[in-house]
């Protein structure tokens, strides 16, 4: 199943068979046609002194004892690129999901206990069932013999004692605070990994933070822990998205300027084909990992359902989340393994040596980021174009995920068990969704952004949806199905088209960025949605409110221009080399250095 052959048409189909031709252009393999790169047990590939970069590649070799490693991306770096996203599915799941779900179930008991409930007819705003009942044990949550299947329980005062906050915002404001300290984190650290050889460490560093943090609280078993759960998920959900962003992500540009077609074209001067063939790997190889992404979720959505059903609460014990705790361990214990053993398998990737001194390490970030924002202002609009549109339509769709758990638990007070099968149904449908564009993608050349303006066009018509619609049970289902169409695979065609404009040396730097406005602004829309939640007591209007958030990146989003947008990295990596006086590709295209 994650063998290289069906990971990636291009791949050999047998490691027996020498390659027809050399691995780019001036560039001969000496020993064996294979460089596996397996930390250390590399085979040795020389480079020779002809090439378009022979001179740098013979210093290089000679440092190296005449050897280096091979320019092709190799096939493990390029399974395990992708295996690190399906590992991740179950955690991502959890994160939107289930670990939502967990704090607001407890903060919804604490606002429960002591008070007043009532039963109400599908909706929270839908027609009484019952008179109010005052609870005082967990047995007065129990359905009265009178009320039908149709009728959900509800807290008349929603506000969580101690805290006086809702106990909707309460996750709504994790959300936003998970979004903004990421953001932060970014323009701090994230660029750190454009530099030195310590990406790959970094990243498992953030996979044993998150794996940790979603682990722990299974043992928090009492609602007065609501706050701790909270403050875990918050650094774990941070972390990862900091692994994320800054260090996984930042791999696809490498491995798409790495790849010998790509290498081929641009030792042979061939701009045009160059640029066509480099637009059309990012697109597939962004495309296919979203792929395994989402087998990822399905394959651990089997068991954090199961657990979430077979565990789920009685009525008269509310209070018991046990499946919810064990389906975040459960995904933070797959999380840990299959990512650890994809970062295993990635190169480093080093890139030119860190300034002398703390100060200047500690300021790099922050430096990196206004050179680079700086740098696109003046050299590179089209890509701040295509930033500002794909940041604004993001605010709003990621609100609207991190909201839609709290949106149907507020409305319909739906468990964990009675959102399996609607999760499902939207598992699958990304899924299919993903490998359908897969297929589009591969069939029509240069097809990504047109799907991409596509979707977002679409996409505008959800929030008026769920402010005017979602009246039945059967609502959500649709909902989900069109989340799954139409939501899921934007991050992986947003990041295909990315990828086109980033300059070689640039890409921990930019992904950073990316990562910054995404992230550093994404945290308005759940802290909008959690304010309007607060004052009014309706998610309805705060889910509405995106519409404001979304509209406006249209314009922008169809002014990109990708062909202007090549010229203008270009132009950029030239005139960084004639600054900087290193050809700054040569350090991120060989992926592991060795001493000696």
């Amino acid at each position: 199943f994650l063998s290289p052959d069906l990971i990636h048409p291009y791949i050999r189909k047998s490691a027996k068979e020498p390659p027809t031709t050399p691995c780019c252009e001036g560039h001969a393999l000496a020993t064996s046609w294979l460089c596996p790169r397996l930390h250390g047990r590399a085979t040795k590939v020389f480079y020779s002194e002809e090439g378009p970069k022979g001179g740098m590649a013979k210093e290089v070799a000679a440092k190296r004892r005449k050897s280096c490693t091979c320019c092709l991306p190799e096939d493990e770096e390029l399974a395990s690129w992708y295996l690190y996203d399906f590992g991740i599915g179950p955690i991502a799941l959890a994160i939107i999901v289930f670990a939502p779900l967990l704090v607001v179930t407890q903060a919804k008991h604490e606002a429960s206990k002591g008070g007043v409930i009532e039963w109400r007819h599908i909706t929270s705003d839908g027609d009484l069932c019952a008179p109010q009942v005052t609870v005082a044990t967990d047995a007065d949550f129990a359905r009265p013999a009178n009320v039908s299947g149709d009728c959900e329980w509800f807290p008349l005062d929603t506000k969580v004692p101690g805290i006086d906050v809702d106990y909707t915002a309460v996750g709504a404001y994790v959300s936003a605070l998970v979004l903004f300290f990421s953001g932060a984190l970014l323009v701090v650290l994230g660029p750190v990994g454009d530099f030195g050889s310590h990406r790959r460490a970094t990243l498992a560093t953030c996979v044993v933070v998150w794996a940790s943090c979603f682990a722990i609280p299974v043992a928090f078993t009492g609602t007065s822990f609501y706050l701790a759960n909270a403050a875990l998920i918050f650094v774990g959900a941070t972390a990862w998205n900091f692994g994320n962003r800054a260090l996984r992500n930042a791999y696809l540009p490498l491995l798409v300027r790495s790849d010998p077609r790509v290498a081929h074209f641009a030792a042979g001067g061939d701009k045009v084909e160059q640029r066509r063939v480099s637009e059309q790997l990012a697109s597939e190889f962004s495309i296919t990992t979203s792929a395994y992404f989402f087998v990822g979720q399905i394959l651990g959505f089997v068991v954090q359902g199961l657990l979430v059903t077979m565990l789920a609460p009685s009525e008269t014990r509310p209070s018991d989340t046990l499946g919810l705790r064990l389906s975040l361990a459960f995904a933070a214990a797959f999380g840990a393994i299959v990512c650890l053993r994809s970062v295993w398998g990635l190169g480093k990737r080093p890139g030119p040596p860190f300034s002398a001194g703390w100060g200047a390490r500690a300021t790099l970030g922050c430096r990196r980021v206004w050179k680079v924002l700086s740098l696109m202002r003046r050299d590179m609009r089209q890509m701040c174009v295509f930033l500002a549109g794909r940041t604004l339509h993001w605010i709003a769709v990621q609100s609207i995920l991190t909201s839609a758990t709290l949106y149907i638990e507020r409305e319909f007070s739906l468990t964990a068990d009675e959102l399996v099968l609607p999760l499902v149904v939207m598992l699958v449908t990304s899924m299919v969704s993903a490998f359908a564009l897969g297929a589009l993608v591969k069939r029509h050349e240069n097809s990504n952004q047109r799907i991409t303006l596509a979707v977002c066009v679409v996409t505008n018509f959800i929030p008026l949806y769920m402010f005017l619609g979602m009246r039945q049970k059967w609502e959500i289902y649709f909902l989900f199905v069109v989340a799954g169409i139409l939501v899921s695979p934007f991050p992986a065609l947003s990041r295909g088209i990315l990828a086109q404009m980033i300059p070689a040396g640039y890409s921990s730097t930019v992904m950073s960025l990316e990562g910054i406005l995404e992230l550093g602004t994404a945290w308005v829309g759940p802290l909008v949605i959690g304010l309007i939640v607060d004052l009014s007591g309706s998610i309805r209007w705060g889910c509405f409110s995106m519409t404001f958030v979304m509209l406006p990146a249209l314009p922008f989003l169809f002014r990109t221009d990708l062909a202007l947008a090549s010229e203008q990295k270009v132009a950029v990596e030239e005139s960084t080399q004639a600054e900087e006086g290193q050809d700054l590709e040569m350090f991120q295209l060989v992926p592991e250095s060795e001493e000696g």
